[in-house]
Parts: structure tokens; sequence; C-alpha cells
């Protein structure tokens, strides 16, 4: 992201995305255990550092939480505030003013950024699977049982109504 980025700007949308987006995946357990390592500079547990900076130790190069989480609070700053982030600075795009095009494009870029964090949680969760013995609090989402199927009952009207001809007085 730019240097030149106002900082305060974002605060907000970045503790969103931790919240909305980490907590939810990693689980409350994990997620806590994870915030008390932080000592206010860095990850204290190797563990964490490795979850949230990545890993290239295995066979496969795991990019780590703190790219998704960047790419979420990018797409919430574009999308809630219409404000347009570059490599170069970053603009506030109003409506009055600019084209519609513009905020067509931003939209567009929210929904990519957003995409592409899914595609590295996605990675992140394959990662978790793979060290499940290093991170016992996460719970693989595939194991845990959710219902499938739902059961409907009918609960008869307990009043008379026009359907079954009671109702009215002068219905026979």
């Amino acid at each position: 992201m730019s240097p030149n980025l106002d900082q305060e700007k974002i605060d907000t949308w970045i503790y969103e995305a931790q919240i909305n987006e980490m907590r939810t995946f990693l689980g409350g357990e994990l997620y806590k255990l994870m915030i008390e390592d932080w000592d206010g500079t860095a990850f204290v547990d190797p563990l964490f550092v490795k979850l949230w900076e990545g890993d290239d130790t295995g066979d496969e190069f795991f990019f780590g939480l703190k790219q998704p989480i960047g790419l979420f609070s990018i797409s919430n700053i574009t999308k809630n505030n219409q404000f347009n982030v570059t490599r170069y600075s970053n603009s506030e795009l109003d409506s009055e003013i600019e084209e519609q095009a513009r905020e067509t494009a931003a939209t567009s870029s929210a929904s990519a950024a957003y995409s592409r964090g899914i595609k590295l949680l996605e990675e992140t969760e394959e990662y978790l699977i793979i060290n499940e013995s290093d991170y016992p609090t996460w719970i693989d989402p595939a194991t845990v049982d959710s219902p499938t199927t739902f059961e409907y009952i009918r609960v008869p009207p307990n009043r008379k109504n026009l359907k079954n001809n009671t109702g009215f007085p002068f219905v026979n």
C-alpha cells in the first residue's frame, strides 16, 4: 500500500476486517490466543508469527493472514467510503463530481480485493489442516456438523379463515 495513505482514515476498516473476517475464520479461541500473544509490535510465539507473516518452510509458500486481512481492509475502504487506494496515493470519490464509471470501478476494485482475500483464506485453511497439531484450537469448518435439512411442520390455524369456509356467519 502507498506510504501516502492516510492511516487514521483506515484504522477502523482494518479493525473491522480483523473482527469480521479473521475472528470468524479462526474461531474465538484461536483468535483470542493470537491476540493475547501480540506484544504491541510483533507476535511472540513463532507459530503465530508463521500464521500472520507466512511460512516458506513447507512444500508450498504460505502467505499468512496478513495479506488477506489487508485485502479485506482495502475492499471495505473502497466499498464503504468510495475511497480508491492505489500504489501512488488514495483519493476520495465524490459521486456528485466523479463520473459514474469511477463508482463502478471502485465497486469492481472492492470485489476483486475481497475475492483475492477469500482465496488466500482458503490457502490458510489448507495450511491449518496440514499443521493441525501446531494449532489444536482451530476447528476445520468442514468437520463441524451443521444442519443440512429442515423439518417443516404444518401448524393448523387456530382461528376460522376463508380457506376452510369458516369464518363468516353467512357462509354455510
